[in-house]
């Protein structure tokens, strides 16, 4: 259950006083979002994978889109019998849902690149998705 946000009380509050109640409505509070991303990286391209990922991840932090505490952060790799990588696992909670469906250019732009070191494998995506909670 998300806790309302700080601000928002006190804003209606306010609007209320100031006989203001029936200007344009506040943006909803925040909901946070986590999520379990799968990439299965193009062969040779992990290195490379890795350093975007960590770019993308020190941008999402510097700009509050993403919560920034370690252990709400993992990354995990899988290795194939061969020794080889066979996928990275990203687990990771969005400060608020909204920012992934409407993301800014810059954040395209690593979502891109992301997008070209996954590529599909017939009808495999090379990035899936799925949001997750924790178990009570």
């Amino acid at each position: 259950m998300s806790r309302p946000h700080p601000f928002r009380a006190l804003a209606l509050a306010a609007l209320a006083f100031s006989g203001q109640a029936t200007a344009s409505p506040l943006p909803p509070a925040p909901s946070p979002e986590t999520v379990l991303a799968t990439y299965r990286v193009a062969p040779g391209k992990e290195a490379e994978f890795i350093r975007v990922l960590r770019s993308e991840q020190q941008w999402l932090r510097g700009k509050g889109y993403v919560v920034a505490d370690p252990a709400r952060h993992l990354l995990l790799r899988s290795v194939g019998d061969t020794g080889e990588p066979t996928c990275i696992v990203e687990l990771f909670t969005w400060t608020d849902s909204y920012i992934p469906d409407h993301a800014p250019k810059e954040l395209q732009a690593y979502w891109d690149e992301m997008n070209r070191l996954c590529p599909r494998v017939g009808r495999t995506p090379g990035i899936a998705f799925v949001e997750v909670e924790p178990v009570p």
